[in-house]
């Protein structure tokens, strides 16, 4: 549900602002990044412009999100649940940006040296600066980040061989929740957090 909508009349317009300002904003970021991917999901396919602007839109908004005073079980938690809504909700741009990146990122090559580096070595500082509090065990945070982006992204990249092995008992919506529990005590299990005292 996309809260931020056309409306026509002044009530009509005062109750959604209403509506958006209960909002945490984190959150009204998330469903606003994803509206934008609504509205120009049948354009990403187009060359140019269109696809070059697809990693900002598609791979940037959910690792936005991972904030530094948040409780690591929380934010990791949050930020794999991000991303398997990301694979539910847009297999075909996730299917776009993986095919662009196999055929060595021609399009998009300085948005990953630019603003994708730039926002993955800050949020590699916050893995960092939880791992030294005691918060998680010590890992190197590129490749906690490249882990949980190849395992949620997965179940958008090959959909078509997840649902044929699953079956159709478990091929359904269902598989993503069962993936957001199993992915959930894989990463935290495995970087031993536990809950930190607010």
């Amino acid at each position: 549900m996309f809260l931020a909508r056309r409306t026509d009349g002044v009530g009509d317009a005062r109750r959604t602002s209403i509506r958006l300002r209960r909002l945490d904003p984190r959150s009204l970021a998330h469903i606003l990044a994803r509206r934008q991917l609504l509205e120009h999901r049948s354009r990403v396919f187009e060359r140019g412009a269109c696809r070059i602007s697809l990693l900002p839109r598609f791979a940037l908004p959910p690792l936005r999100e991972f904030d530094a005073g948040g409780n690591p079980v929380s934010e990791i938690r949050s930020y794999i649940r991000r991303k398997l809504e990301m694979a539910r909700d847009f297999p075909r741009e996730s299917r776009l940006f993986a095919n662009e990146i196999l055929q060595g990122a021609p399009n998009i090559e300085d948005e990953l040296k630019g603003p994708l580096k730039a926002l993955v070595d800050e949020k590699a500082e916050v893995i960092r600066s939880w791992a030294k509090a005691g918060k998680i065990a010590k890992c190197d945070p590129y490749h906690l980040i490249f882990s949980i982006w190849s395992t949620t992204q997965h179940y958008a990249d090959v959909d078509v061989q997840v649902r044929a092995v699953l079956g159709q008992g478990q091929s359904g919506e269902g598989r993503f929740e069962d993936a957001a529990r199993f992915l959930e005590q894989l990463f935290l299990t495995g970087l031993n957090v536990s809950e930190q005292p607010a």
